[in-house]
């Protein structure tokens, strides 16, 4: 048994174990000598033994060993690249197929081909004709255009204005050049708000409400507010700016006002709790008389009632929304008749 023999299966398990392959067979010819190891599975799913047999989909990996096979059998002049591919696969019969040389495949020219076929059809760039090789011949002046038209292309100029642009004169030019500057500028700027969108995501509930709000949500998240109520508290603000933008920015003015106020929070976290609440507990009065006083003293300090909302809006929300509970209704109760009185 030679030194490779023996090395090669150790080799190849390490090498699998390292790369993380659940399975791989490795084959190595010298001198007319081939040598195999292989390692683990074919499949994790289906753990078979990987052996010298079995088959592995290469992908285009298989681009290199095809190139470099039909390399060698033009060094033994048994294939010509500026052939046409029919000549050695007679089955091969696309349309124009004896314009398609073994060369054009292994350049993959195809798609090239494409695009500049895209320019002669709209007429930016002169289509010249073939030569005794089947190829088509560009100028250096070809060449400029074509640099000319990709720039203009992946500037976003529409084809259809490229056309237009190659033929004006510089003043033209300067100012569709202008003109385009223009557009791209206001491209930039949309992408800018929308990667700022993107990035907020991060953060939840910015994406959807607007900085104020989000701001509200923080604090309220930040008192230790209930995932029901920051829930609730969202979709109310979403609805809200989506349907009346002007009176939902005076509401959360005025909600940023109160947060501060010590007394709030300890209305809003007590109102929060009250959510499990029995609709008999004698609590309920207390906070709701609590509400009371606040929203009292806080309209003659400010001077200013609490921002009125339109009550068909605060139906749709209250409908659309659909949190409450016994005790929550019980303290709505409460404080309409304490709104009567």
């Amino acid at each position: 048994m030679n030194e490779m023999t023996q090395q090669l299966p150790d080799f190849v398990a390490n090498e699998a174990e390292r790369f993380g392959l659940p399975g791989v067979a490795v084959g190595v010819s010298i001198d007319g000598r081939e040598d195999f190891a292989c390692h683990g599975a074919t499949s994790v799913h289906n753990p078979l033994p990987v052996d010298r047999d079995t088959m592995f989909g290469v992908g285009s990996v298989s681009k290199t060993f095809t190139a470099t096979a039909l390399m060698c059998l033009v060094a033994e002049e048994r294939v010509e690249l500026d052939a046409p591919v029919r000549r050695y696969v007679p089955e091969f019969a696309p349309t124009d197929a004896d314009d398609i040389t073994v060369m054009r495949l292994l350049n993959h020219t195809a798609g090239l081909e494409w695009k500049l076929g895209v320019y002669h059809q709209r007429g930016l760039l002169p289509e010249p004709e073939r030569d005794d090789s089947g190829y088509r011949r560009y100028s250096a002046e070809d060449a400029v255009a074509l640099v000319k038209i990709k720039t203009l292309a992946r500037a976003g100029v529409p084809l259809a204005r490229v056309k237009e642009l190659l033929a004006a004169n510089a003043e033209e030019f300067a100012a569709a050049i202008a003109e385009i500057d223009t557009m791209l500028a206001e491209r930039a700027e949309e992408i800018r708000r929308t990667r700022e969108q993107i990035a907020e995501l991060s953060s939840g509930e910015r994406l959807f409400v607007s900085t104020e709000v989000a701001d509200y949500l923080d604090l309220l998240k930040q008192l230790g507010a209930s995932e029901r109520s920051m829930r609730m508290e969202r979709d109310i603000w979403i609805l809200l700016q989506s349907v009346a933008p002007d009176q939902a920015s005076e509401w959360i003015a005025d909600k940023l006002d109160a947060i501060d106020d010590p007394q709030f929070r300890a209305i809003y976290l007590d109102y929060d709790t009250a959510f499990d609440w029995p609709p008999d507990d004698p609590r309920l009065v207390d906070l709701a008389d609590r509400s009371h006083r606040w929203l009292t003293v806080e309209s003659a300090e400010a001077g200013r009632a609490t921002p009125a909302l339109d009550p068909k809006l605060v139906r749709l929300v209250s409908e659309s929304i659909g949190i409450t509970s016994p005790a929550w209704e019980r303290l709505a109760q409460i404080a309409r008749t304490q709104t009567v009185e």
